[in-house]
């Protein structure tokens, strides 16, 4: 079976996956090739930490290894990418050649790196190197490509056709971006705004130019929507459409329905006070926080809608 972690790098994605066959290093390396990318690259302590979550404690190879026919060199297998050997990992004494000629690598459950004999049978890491990317920024990895696209066969997608239409049956295929053709847009119900303002000035703005700032009762689908924007704030956190009224004690979102404090995943749980207001955090790991309404933060407002 297939375990699949997507893990963002720089402008493309790389996507992870354990392929639990035992194949020696050149076969592993063919296998991600016709069916990946290659196999799994390694550039920093966090690209470990993604290995280990999709199974490389099993002794699963990566995409280093050495040129026998020079002194020794260790290389990905990926051609063009440098290897720096400063994010080696090796174990105590590794690499030792203990075995015989061990010119692969490969990773246990405790991140470290071992030679071994690139003929040994192990699991393996493949990884994707995809380029293609939604215009409005977003990290969908939805892909539906069409069979009937000639370079899918071959497993080549990045030609110079770098724009994609929408086939008969819903399937993707790709097309000039040049070509003239009719094309459909989306309105979103959740707009971030890359602007620092106080929890009144966001709260104005939004009502001015969109509808309100943003809120979602018992609607985990929405704040998991909400929870996507405020990944790309320029703020620690964004707010959002909820605030503490004193004269109530209670927490209520901007349309005026009550909330629960007790249902809230707090950042710093602890007793409200007067002028805080609620915002999201950043790094959408679904936590409130409570922060000073006067605070300047990146916001979101809400489009006018009708459901509740």
């Amino acid at each position: 079976f297939t375990q699949t972690h997507f893990f963002p790098y720089s402008n493309a994605c790389h996507v992870y996956h354990f392929i639990n066959e035992s194949k020696s290093w050149e076969e592993a390396r063919n296998f991600c090739s016709i069916n990946y990318t290659d196999l799994a690259t390694v550039e920093n302590m966090d690209d470990t930490e993604m290995l280990i979550e999709v199974g490389a404690g099993a002794g699963a190879w990566i995409g280093l290894y050495n040129r026998t026919e020079v002194n020794r060199v260790w290389l990905w297998s990926l051609p063009g990418l440098e290897f720096d050997e400063s994010d080696v990992n090796w174990k105590n004494k590794e690499p030792n050649d203990e075995g015989g000629v061990e010119n692969c690598v490969y990773i246990d459950n405790s991140k470290m790196w071992h030679d071994g004999g690139c003929e040994a049978k192990r699991c393996f890491i493949c990884y994707n190197n995809d380029t293609w990317g939604w215009s409005d920024g977003s990290n969908s990895s939805f892909r539906k490509w069409s069979r009937d696209d000639p370079f899918l066969s071959k497993g080549y997608l990045h030609d110079n056709r770098s724009c994609v239409k929408v086939g008969p049956k819903g399937t993707f295929i790709r097309d000039h971006c040049d070509q003239t053709r009719p094309f459909i847009c989306y309105d979103d119900i959740f707009i971030l705004v890359n602007e620092n303002k106080t929890f009144e000035e966001a709260l104005y703005h939004c009502r001015r130019h969109y509808g309100d700032l943003a809120w979602f009762i018992d609607q985990p689908h929405l704040k998991s929507m909400a929870r996507q924007r405020a990944k790309m704030a320029d703020s620690e956190d964004v707010w959002v459409g909820l605030y503490y009224t004193c004269a109530l004690e209670s927490w209520i979102w901007v349309n005026g329905h009550y909330v629960d404090d007790m249902d809230v995943s707090w950042r710093h749980p602890g007793e409200s006070e007067c002028g805080v207001a609620g915002a999201m955090e950043k790094g959408g790991e679904n936590q409130w926080v409570k922060r000073n309404s006067w605070e300047r933060l990146n916001f979101i407002c809400s489009r006018e809608r009708d459901c509740t």
